[in-house]
Parts: C-alpha cells; sequence; structure tokens
C-alpha cells in the first residue's frame, strides 16, 4: 500500500503502519451495525490493550467479514476507513484516497439516441459516480493510477517536485509520457473547457497517455468484458474537471461513443481521431502513440457563443369573424456565433384560453445568421 502511494505521488506520499489486533467486538456479525459503533468498540479495545491510537493520524478497521452491502468506507476529509473482508490494494486505495479528501471518480454517460449508441452531448447526459474505471476512485478493484485531476488536486503532479502538467494555451502537438516512465516530460495536458460567468470558476479538460507500466501493469491482461486494452493503450484519455467548485471529483468522457456501455470500456482516443468541443472552441487529435510517449495536437479557436433568437411575427395584428381561422408568420433569426453549429428551436403557441394555434412546423433547425420560418 505505501509502495503504491509513493509510485503514485512521485514519492511525496507513503504510509507509516502498525497492525494491532485482532479484538473481539461485541457486534453480530450477521447484521450490519453503523461504522461508528465499530470505530467506538474497537478503540476501546485498543485502547484498554495499551494502544496509544493519538499516535496515529488515521486508522483502519479490518474485519473478517460483516453483513454489509459495502466492501469499503470511509470519511472524505476524514481520519478513519474500515474494510468489509476485501483487504486488497484496490479497495484500501481507494478508501485512503477519500481520507485525503478525493470523491468517486465519474463518467460523463451519454445516450440519448435511442439505437443504442452514445453520444457525446445532449439533453440526456449525466454522471455516472464511480464511472471511470481508469482511477482507483471508480469502480476499479486492480488499483489503477490516480487521474491526473486527482494527482494534481493531492499536489502530486504540477506542484513542487512532482512532474508538470502542461497547461495549453497556444495551438500545437504537445508530447505525454505515461506515469511510471521516467524524464520530464509531461504527463498530462490541461486545456480550458469554460468559465463559470456567475462564480468564475473554471472546467478544465484533463489529457492523459497510460501504459501497462507499473500500478498500470494490469492493463495489458484486463478482462476485455471489462475494458478494451487495445483501445485504452492504443489512445489518450479525455476527462473534466474543476478544482474550484469542491466536487473533488472529474469526469472521464467516452472518446468512442458508438460502441455505447453505460460503464465504457473503450473511452480513448485513438490514433488519427478528434474531439471537438465547438462551445469551448477547443480541438483535440491524438496524432501518434509509441508505448514510451504520445503525441496530441490541440487546436483553439473563438468559442462558440450562444444568444437568444430574434422573432419576428408578421402581421403585427388583423382581425376575422368570430370562429374564421387567422394565419401568421413567425421568423426566427439564430443570433448564436459564427463558429456555432446549427441550433434547433421548439415552437409552441400560447393563446387565451378557449382558443387554439398550431405551428406549420414543431421546429427549426437554423445555422447561426440563418433565418427560418413557420
Amino acid at each position: 500500500m505505501s509502495n503504491f502511494y509513493l509510485g503514485n505521488s512521485y514519492q511525496q506520499t507513503w504510509l507509516t503502519t502498525d497492525v494491532i489486533g485482532w479484538y473481539v467486538l461485541p457486534l453480530d456479525n450477521s447484521t450490519c451495525d453503523s461504522v461508528s459503533s465499530v470505530a467506538t468498540y474497537a478503540n476501546a479495545a485498543a485502547t484498554s490493550a495499551g494502544v496509544n491510537l493519538s499516535a496515529y493520524a488515521h486508522i483502519v478497521y479490518v474485519m473478517p467479514w460483516v453483513n454489509c452491502t459495502w466492501v469499503g468506507m470511509a470519511n472524505v476529509s476524514g481520519s478513519k476507513v474500515w474494510i468489509n473482508q476485501k483487504l486488497t490494494l484496490g479497495v484500501a486505495a481507494h478508501e485512503i484516497g477519500h481520507n485525503l479528501g478525493l470523491n468517486h471518480a465519474h463518467s460523463w454517460v451519454c445516450n440519448n439516441t435511442g439505437d443504442g449508441s452514445g453520444t457525446m452531448t445532449g439533453p440526456y447526459c449525466f454522471g455516472l459516480e464511480y464511472g471511470d474505471g481508469l482511477d482507483t476512485m471508480g469502480w476499479s478493484k486492480d488499483g489503477p493510477h490516480f487521474s491526473p485531476f486527482a494527482k494534481e488536486f493531492l499536489g502530486w503532479l504540477n506542484y513542487g517536485s512532482s512532474p508538470p502538467i502542461t497547461t495549453v494555451q497556444t495551438n500545437g502537438t504537445y508530447t505525454l509520457a505515461p506515469y511510471e516512465m521516467g524524464g520530464s516530460t509531461p504527463k498530462a495536458l490541461k486545456i480550458l473547457k469554460s468559465v463559470n460567468p456567475t462564480t468564475g470558476f473554471k472546467t478544465w479538460y484533463y489529457v492523459e497517455y497510460r501504459q501497462a507500466i507499473g500500478f498500470d501493469s494490469y492493463l495489458a491482461t484486463i478482462n476485455p468484458g471489462l475494458m478494451n486494452s487495445s483501445n485504452i493503450l492504443n489512445g489518450v484519455l479525455v476527462r473534466t474537471g474543476s478544482l474550484d467548485d469542491n466536487s473533488n471529483t472529474s469526469y472521464l468522457l467516452d472518446m468512442t461513443p458508438a460502441t455505447y456501455q453505460l460503464y465504457t470500456q473503450d473511452p480513448a482516443l485513438d490514433v488519427g481521431n478528434t474531439f471537438s468541443d465547438p462551445a469551448a472552441g477547443v480541438t483535440i487529435t491524438t496524432q501518434w502513440v509509441n508505448g514510451s510517449s504520445a503525441g496530441v495536437s490541440v487546436t483553439l479557436s473563438q468559442p462558440c457563443v450562444r444568444a437568444n433568437p430574434a422573432i419576428t411575427v408578421s402581421p403585427s395584428s388583423q382581425s376575422g369573424q368570430p370562429g374564421a381561422p387567422v394565419s401568421y408568420t413567425v421568423s426566427v433569426t439564430n443570433k448564436d456565433g459564427n463558429n456555432c453549429g446549427p441550433s434547433t428551436f421548439s415552437l409552441q403557441a400560447s393563446v387565451p384560453a378557449g382558443w387554439t394555434g398550431a405551428y406549420s412546423v414543431p421546429a427549426l433547425t437554423i445555422s447561426p445568421a440563418g433565418s427560418a420560418t413557420a
């Protein structure tokens, strides 16, 4: 465990531990008692045995088996961890990550096509808790490296003696190295995605290159029903995250949305493929990978700026006999910036009670600066 944290942190974080017990607690393991009860009784037993618990910054309570649905539990930014039978590297590293302030690693899931394939954006997207299987704080129990967002949050990248993250501010091709590859090559790219206009909080894209080396060596032999190692080892991973909003989590993006799975198995942007975010003015392309480094080109352009459409009604007024229909023409002009794609505007009639009204079409799809009528 200590070696795992030493490797992830570039020799900046480690564990010095003592193993004490076992202690028999007056609790029934066929029921799921509160973790606070476990801590209370275990602390009392250790203290009675002469253990000075105040000498420890963190305490991990390991139980042989308790009838609970969880295998591990921890306080976020706290000092206690509970392990239910599964004392493995992946489980223990995950729970200690909570003590260090991290929440669960998410993925960003979009599937609004109705045909089993996914998308990158849309109205039916959500953050899937545990969804990032390539971060110790996600669903994987193999103990993978932490994501670049988590490493930066913890001061293990881009801080002090840590390896650098390249913050991309100009167009170019940038080189990345895997985490356990020596040298001064940056371990991740950081590209501005958005700035919250109210809070000023920044959200970033994080790009990394993973290889089956060291604590990521399991990637070479991972069950293909869980993860497509060929995709991961021959591309780069893209996440979003904000260090400003206290969410303490990142979101793995699926760069192959056509092969949709709820828990994505092939999230990497493989060589020759491109991801574009017109709203951010960001385009990312994986140019090459060779096992020891990856080349990623980033193009920054004027971001898409959305604006409310302009609407005109013609004629402005007219009269008619009771019960006789009258017609109007509604013109909609898309006022979005030129770097935006087409937008679809839904049309709904609002009329007084007892009246009826309907448009000739339910929606208009219009390019920036273009107009259409209904």
